[in-house]
């Protein structure tokens, strides 16, 4: 079992806080020298050197590591806090306040990328890693990603989690980012009490 960081934006801490979320889709980069898109054979994702092949041949393909870790594997996660200086070298004792659910505290906060270890007070054992296009996703997997039901159009299908979800995406990633349907790892996790 390794543990590696992972960053959550407010609304995603509230969300895991709150149960609510369960899933976390993080995009593949596409490499920047010769390309290549993601795809999955066997339930293993891999790299196609030939980047327009939408299924790659075995021999083309090469194992692809997920940087998030292996099912049993703990991320835990950081976002933007504050921590109070009072001089200890250890952590213990220090006053931590968490921008997700105080948002109002006068403080002057630290970004998430920037926390410690100690400081992070949400510990996630993954459960699952997927690879699949960002348009994949199950009306089920957008409630577990913690999304809201919004109205969908009457020709739009019955599918209010999804649209949420899209939207999400959308306000994330930047415009046109669900149009993209970029390659990307769906990784299901459960929240550890205590840490």
């Amino acid at each position: 079992m390794k543990e590696r960081p992972i960053l959550f934006s407010g609304w995603g801490v509230r969300a895991i806080l709150a149960g609510t979320k369960t899933q976390t889709r993080r995009l593949i980069p596409v490499a920047s020298r010769g390309g290549y898109i993601i795809a999955v054979r066997d339930g293993v994702p891999y790299r196609d050197p030939d980047f327009n092949a939408e299924r790659p041949t075995p021999e083309k393909c090469l194992r692809v590591r997920c940087p998030y870790g292996v099912p049993g594997d703990r991320l835990w996660v950081r976002e933007t806090h504050y921590v109070q200086s009072a001089g200890y070298v250890d952590g213990s004792g220090r006053l931590i306040l968490y921008r997700a659910t105080e948002p109002d505290a006068p403080c002057t906060w630290t970004p998430s990328i920037h926390m410690v270890r100690w400081a992070s007070r949400i510990t996630l054992e993954i459960e699952q890693v997927r690879v699949q296009r960002v348009q994949d996703i199950s009306e089920e997997d957008a409630i577990a990603e913690g999304a809201e039901a919004t109205l969908v159009p009457p020709d739009g299908g019955s599918a209010p989690y999804r649209e949420g979800f899209r939207l999400l995406w959308d306000s994330i990633n930047g415009p046109g980012a669900w149009q993209r349907n970029d390659w990307l790892r769906a990784v299901t996790f459960r929240r550890l009490e205590g840490k």
